[in-house]
C-alpha cells in the first residue's frame, strides 16, 4: 500500500499522502470519502450516491487529485483516503470486523498517515461523545507530523437538528491539540474542525483542498503558517464561525 511518495514530471511536485477517516458506524464517513471523490463530476446525483453506499465490512479506500499552487510551485496531491468500520469490537450483535480487527490485518502496511479524519455527526451527541474512543482507537497511527481534522457531518441537517454548539466544538478541538500533545510531546500538528454535507455538497471541495494542503505540511513542503492561514481563507466566513 502506498502512502508517501513524491515525483516531479513537467514542473509538478507529485506528493502522495494517507487520510485515516474514523468515527462511529452511520456517521457518513464512506459518504464523506466518496463524495470527495466524485464531488466535482457528479454532486449533482449526490442523494443516488449516497444511497448507494453500504456499511464498512472492511478497509475501503479513495483517491483523490489536488492540484495546489504555492508560490511559483505547483503541486499535484494524491490523498489516499482509508476508511475502515465503525463499529466497536464490543458491540453486540456486530455481524462484521471491527475497526481493530481490520486494522490489525492492515496496519504493517500502511507506513506513514499523514493526516486523520476525526468524524461525527452533528446531528448526534452520543457520536460527538464516542470521539474519546477515537482518539484512543487511532494510537500507533499518527507521528509528530500528522494533521486532524474534526469533521461533523449532516450539515443540511444541523439548522434544525444541531445537537453539538459552537462552544462545544471549541472545547474538544482544544481537548483534542492536548490529548495528543500529552500522548506525544513532539507532535506538531493541530486539529481543525470542519462542517460538511454529503448530500449538499457543502464545504467538500474546501475539505479535499484543506487535506491537501496539511499533507504538504505533513512532508514539509509549506509552513504551518501557510497552512492555518489556508484554512481561515477557507472557512472564515463559513457558518463554522
Amino acid at each position: 500500500m502506498s502512502v508517501q511518495e513524491e515525483t516531479q514530471t513537467e514542473g509538478k511536485i507529485r506528493i502522495t499522502g494517507s487520510v485515516l477517516v474514523v468515527g462511529n458506524g452511520a456517521v457518513g464517513k464512506s459518504s464523506v470519502a466518496t463524495m470527495l471523490q466524485k464531488y466535482q463530476s457528479e454532486i449533482a446525483n449526490s442523494a443516488e450516491i449516497i444511497r448507494s453506499i453500504r456499511r464498512t465490512n472492511n478497509l475501503e479506500y479513495e483517491f483523490l487529485v489536488s492540484q495546489i499552487f504555492q508560490g511559483q510551485l505547483e503541486y499535484s496531491v494524491v490523498s489516499q483516503l482509508l476508511v475502515p468500520p465503525g463499529q466497536k469490537a464490543s458491540q453486540e450483535g456486530n455481524a462484521g470486523r471491527s475497526f481493530k480487527q481490520v486494522m490489525d490485518i492492515y496496519k504493517f502496511h500502511i507506513k506513514s498517515i499523514e493526516v486523520i479524519l476525526l468524524t461525527y455527526d452533528l446531528t448526534s451527541r452520543e457520536s460527538f461523545n464516542d470521539l474519546k474512543f477515537w482518539l484512543n482507537a487511532v494510537d500507533g497511527f499518527y507521528n509528530p507530523a500528522t494533521q486532524f481534522i474534526l469533521v461533523g457531518t449532516h450539515l443540511d441537517q444541523a439548522e434544525q437538528s444541531r445537537a453539538i454548539p459552537q462552544s462545544g466544538i471549541d472545547k474538544a478541538r482544544q481537548q483534542i491539540q492536548n490529548y495528543y500533545l500529552k500522548k506525544m510531546p513532539d507532535w506538531r500538528g493541530s486539529c481543525l474542525p470542519v462542517e460538511v454535507s454529503n448530500l449538499g455538497g457543502d464545504n467538500l471541495e474546501e475539505l479535499e483542498f484543506l487535506i491537501a494542503k496539511c499533507i504538504l505540511w505533513s512532508n514539509g513542503y509549506i509552513e504551518e503558517s501557510e497552512l492555518l492561514d489556508s484554512y481561515d481563507f477557507l472557512f472564515s466566513d463559513d457558518s463554522l464561525f
